[in-house]
């Protein structure tokens, strides 16, 4: 089970229509960033539908675009405050920043 954060809960008026597309269109893609764990910075009504379908959604890292100093207490709070999901088999493809290749692995 891996968790991935959303950036904010799904509004109730927006998740009802994304969930009828993704029965037809099956699980989204997402960009997201690493700290500690998964933390997607796009798509949080596409991953509540994912997860509430049962889909796994594959996830774009990308490398953090700030210095890595100071960052440590800002996630944790985020951590505390965020939704998550959980999901099984999530596919994870890592960004390099100097050579923009995708690295296929669930972990580094």
């Amino acid at each position: 089970m891996t968790i991935v954060y959303a950036k904010h809960e799904p509004w109730d008026h927006k998740i009802g229509g994304i969930v009828a597309v993704m029965r037809r269109l099956g699980p989204p893609t997402l960009r997201a960033v690493y700290y500690g764990g998964f933390h997607a910075i796009e798509g949080s009504h596409r991953l509540a539908a994912a997860h509430y379908l049962w889909l796994t959604p594959t996830l774009i890292i990308e490398p953090l675009d700030v210095p890595d100093d100071g960052l440590a207490p800002f996630w944790l709070k985020a951590r505390d405050r965020l939704p998550w999901y959980d999901f099984d088999g999530l596919t994870v493809r890592w960004q390099t920043e100097n050579l923009g290749r995708w690295y296929g692995s669930a972990g580094r």
